[in-house]
């Protein structure tokens, strides 16, 4: 019913027709040859092409297992798709969706044991496919991303051993990390049928619509925004209002909105997308841009400009003339972007945070990494909110004991795992990039290749956003993480071997 209201309107019909035209022009004029010529040697360039193109091969051996084919005759499977588990998989996978978006901001009105709502989402829905897998012999499905994922719990293992960790601080340590990556798993390897999945996409794109709406509105109503979010150098550049959503902090609202707008853009450049849906996207990507640049988080201007490069190099090479045209008119419409962008190389910039800010801090992390250099000091022991929560003794040792965050996901890794740890998170980020764009390139249904589009260019602006922030425990912006990369892989999936769509 939604979607024919929607698809039926006279407004989403004559987006439509808008938007087509312009995507014409850019497509026939000589910049729109020019950007697809630059495309294409980006493509053949041996880095990219190691980092972003060819399929991660290693599950392949599970389909001709004489091992695995054994066990699957032993405990039967049950068809990739299961309407009976399908049913409360897909409301807790809705729920989730519509939530954690506004769950920093229930969370300050309703009783504090509401934090954990979302904890019981993933975990419930988590220990529903175990046990129906084990009482009607469901196998579990091998994706890219185990081997990486599970490299990364090793690892965290063996640092809270040697470091002779507690329990509870490597619990909550490792939850921190990984808690988000079962949603990864529910959409990716659970038998949810294929209309579940359509209807979560959507539900992601229309709730993501919301919440970037409700920054617009905080900007044209200027609502207050806490003075340590405006800063010392934001004030100075005449920044009165940073807006923050539902989200508490203008950083962790761009952090959504960066994976929000990655989704979108592939939505509108990727050709057979329906009308209707690539009318809806539009409107939310522009809607999703704006609420973006008023929060002036320069870590996620930067990460959306690689995401868009990856939307333009991997899929859409028009991607490149509109991402310089938004940063243009951004500059031109709001000077103040530019002058806090260049203000983080400024000198004034530099000795306020050598005090005790993002560059102390981070100079601290480097002290520890060199100490501690092969499995660090232990998850949740330095840098994130579980040090700060519990106090950690490190934390406390290298005196920063009232820090929440060392502003730095690569760091708190290095920190708390070590190199091995940094390893085993490239291995995770880079496998999301490349099932991402392979599912792409093989799928042909539109709106799964732009949700595999979305979700190679979401992982790429994530890695670099997160030199900046540690979001691997920011629930609104891992969750669309994991989710996307949950869709591809599910998409690799089910293309198998197939050759690339045209």
């Amino acid at each position: 019913m939604i979607v024919r209201l929607i698809e039926e309107s006279r407004l989403i019909q004559a987006v439509s027709r808008v938007l087509r035209a312009i995507l014409g022009t850019l497509e026939a004029g000589l910049v729109g040859h020019g950007a697809n010529w630059i495309a294409e040697r980006l493509r053949e360039s041996w880095i990219l092409r190691l980092l972003f193109f060819g399929a991660p091969a290693w599950p392949e051996w599970t389909r001709h297992s004489s091992i695995i084919a054994f066990l699957r005759g032993r405990v039967g499977v049950s068809p990739e798709e299961d309407p009976s588990m399908a049913g409360p998989i897909r409301w807790a996978l809705w729920a989730l969706i519509l939530y954690v978006p506004i769950e920093l901001y229930v969370t300050t009105r309703l009783p504090t044991d509401v934090k954990y709502l979302s904890d019981l989402l993933i975990f419930g829905a988590s220990l529903l496919v175990l046990a129906r897998s084990l009482s009607h012999g469901w196998a579990y499905r091998a994706t890219p991303l185990d081997l990486p994922i599970a490299s990364l719990v090793a690892v965290g293992l063996l640092s809270g051993i040697l470091n002779g960790e507690s329990f509870k601080f490597w619990l909550f340590g490792m939850r921190a990390y990984l808690e988000y990556a079962l949603v990864y798993f529910l959409v990716a390897a659970a038998p949810l049928t294929e209309r579940d999945r359509r209807s979560l996409i959507l539900g992601v794109v229309l709730m993501g619509l919301l919440m970037a709406l409700v920054g617009v509105a905080q900007e044209f109503l200027h609502v207050a925004t806490p003075r340590s979010w405006v800063g010392v150098v934001g004030a100075s550049q005449g920044i009165s209002t940073r807006v923050f959503g539902t989200m508490g902090n203008p950083n962790t609202y761009a952090g959504y909105l960066v994976m929000l707008i990655s989704l979108l853009g592939a939505l509108v450049v990727v050709n057979g997308v329906p009308s209707w849906l690539k009318s809806v996207a539009t409107a939310g990507l522009l809607v999703a841009l704006l609420s973006l640049l008023v929060t002036y988080s320069r870590e996620a201007l930067i990460g959306l400009f690689v995401a868009g490069c990856v939307i333009a190099i991997a899929g859409d090479a028009r991607a490149l003339i509109v991402l310089l045209l938004a940063a243009s008119l951004a500059i031109i419409g709001d000077p103040k972007v530019l002058l806090h962008l260049a203000s983080a190389f400024s000198q004034n910039y530099a000795s306020v945070s050598l005090k005790f800010g993002r560059l102390y801090f981070w100079a601290r992390s480097l002290l520890v990494i060199s100490q501690h250099p092969l499995v660090g000091v232990g998850p949740g022991m330095f840098g994130g909110s579980v040090a700060y929560d519990l106090q950690s003794p490190v934390l406390v040792h290298y005196g920063l004991p009232a820090v929440a965050t060392i502003d730095s996901e690569w760091l708190e890794v290095g920190a708390e795992l070590g190199i091995l740890g940094l390893l085993a998170y490239v291995w995770i980020l880079s496998a999301i990039i490349r099932t991402s764009v392979t599912a792409f390139l093989r799928d042909s249904d539109p709106v799964f290749r732009a949700v595999s589009l979305g979700s190679a260019a979401a992982a790429a602006g994530f890695a670099v956003q997160s030199v900046f922030a540690g979001l691997f425990e920011v629930h609104q912006v891992v969750l669309m993480l994991w989710l996307l990369a949950g869709f591809a892989a599910w998409r690799w999936r089910v293309v198998g071997n197939a050759r690339p769509a045209s």
